[in-house]
């Protein structure tokens, strides 16, 4: 070993997907990299990599699924430290602050294992001089459909509008996202984003710009983004900007439900309930509670105030609205003491019941079928399973889908 010297760098493993959400998080590890190194003449962006013009030039590939291992000689065999010694610390930092226990770091000086062959992982590199896209990623277009078109809405701007009667059920709209970002600080995803717009059609970036935004200041893309992209799913960090989708309303009632699909990396919208022709579509924004709470989160986290069907009932019809959501907050948060549903299932299922009566009263007979009876249900099946009760487990899992 002293005669060559030591090498060491961390190995991706799993190797990443192209999955929107695993190209989300690459971008963010490759911009995170150039913005480290932004003023080091020995790091290059070139077209298809980020280059260390280093002993033996490493490379980081712009497109993350070609990637198997990040590494250099880091001692020399007369036991002197290389210079590539800081930059392989600092890209793993980078890589471990964002990708984990995947970015596993090893050291031939401690008898470290790498994950894989040197042959693998020289013929990986064959790959980052051709991408996959060479004219660039496909570019989504604005769906044109029969069921809906972009209108003015008064205090609103603009929405989507149902063109012509739209049953319970129906697909609406499968639309595959013009970027993904991640979580990351305001000027980094501001920088990114000005990298992202800079290439798409004048079209695009003005209707980018021209969505609201409710943080303006030193960031005006990364304040568009956080007020208009869409999750991938319940808890994800990755969230996506559409052409269509985003310009979805608001409703404390709403007719209609989006779902990421990651096998197609697409999010769909689905009717939740009947849509006459002329009605806008609407979805709800992460808001919860009697209207009091629901206004305030609203007016905190996306800049306006809630005028939908439900906010803006006659004063005694809201106060019973509001004495339903405060008691579906109290039943929720009731099962989710797994204590009281290992000792009391019975209770728990009580509840369970009383949450899809109030639904139903909240919002008509059509949520027995929408989304949040869906959780419920799946609140339900766990009870049920965790209780040896295969057969209701079932009942529920099949109307949780």
């Amino acid at each position: 070993m002293t005669k060559i010297g030591i090498n060491a760098g961390f190995d991706m493993v799993p190797r990443l997907s192209q999955s929107v959400e695993e190209k989300a998080l690459w971008e963010k590890f490759i911009h995170s990299t150039q913005t480290h190194f932004n003023d080091d003449a020995q790091v290059e962006n070139k077209p298809y990599w980020i280059e260390f013009k280093l002993d033996d030039h490493r490379k980081l590939p712009f497109e993350g699924h070609k990637f198997l291992r990040f590494s250099s000689k880091i001692q020399r065999a007369n036991g002197e430290t290389t210079e590539m010694d800081k930059y392989v610390n600092a890209v793993t930092r980078i890589a471990q602050g964002i990708f984990g226990h995947r970015a596993q770091y090893w050291n031939e000086g401690r008898k470290e294992q790498c994950s894989y062959e040197k042959r693998e992982v020289k013929e990986s590199y064959k790959f980052y001089e051709t991408p996959d896209e060479p004219h660039g990623p496909a570019m989504p277009t604005p769906i044109e459909s029969t069921l809906f078109e972009v209108q003015p809405i008064p205090a609103k701007g603009s929405g989507l509008v149902a063109l012509t009667d739209i049953p319970l059920g129906t697909r609406i709209i499968g639309e595959k996202p013009l970027f993904a970002l991640h979580t990351m600080p305001d000027a980094l995803l501001n920088a990114l984003l000005a990298a992202k717009l800079k290439v798409l059609p004048r079209a695009y970036q003005c209707q980018f710009l021209s969505m609201h935004n409710r943080l303006p200041g030193a960031h005006p893309f990364a304040g568009i983004a956080k007020t208009k992209c869409m999750p991938c799913g319940p808890g994800s960090t990755t969230a996506c900007f559409y052409l269509r989708l985003c310009q979805l309303n608001h409703s404390c009632a709403p007719n209609a439900h989006q779902n990421w699909n990651g096998d197609l990396g697409h999010m769909t919208l689905h009717a939740a309930r009947p849509i006459a022709a002329g009605e806008e579509l609407a979805i709800t924004y992460p808001a919860c509670g009697p209207s009091e709470q629901r206004q305030a989160k609203l007016r905190a986290a996306f800049d306006f105030d809630c005028r939908c069907e439900v906010c803006a009932l006659p004063p005694d019809r809201l106060a019973r609205s509001d004495e339903r959501n405060r008691m579906f907050q109290t039943l929720l948060l009731a099962l989710n003491d797994r204590e009281r549903v290992r000792e009391d299932p019975g209770a728990c299922l009580t509840d369970c019941r009383s949450l899809l009566e109030g639904v139903v009263e909240e919002q008509g007979e059509y949520a027995r079928l929408g989304a949040f009876a869906a959780h419920v249900h799946m609140m339900a099946f766990q009870i049920f399973a965790g209780h040896g009760d295969r057969a209701r487990a079932a009942v529920c899992a099949e109307r949780a889908y």
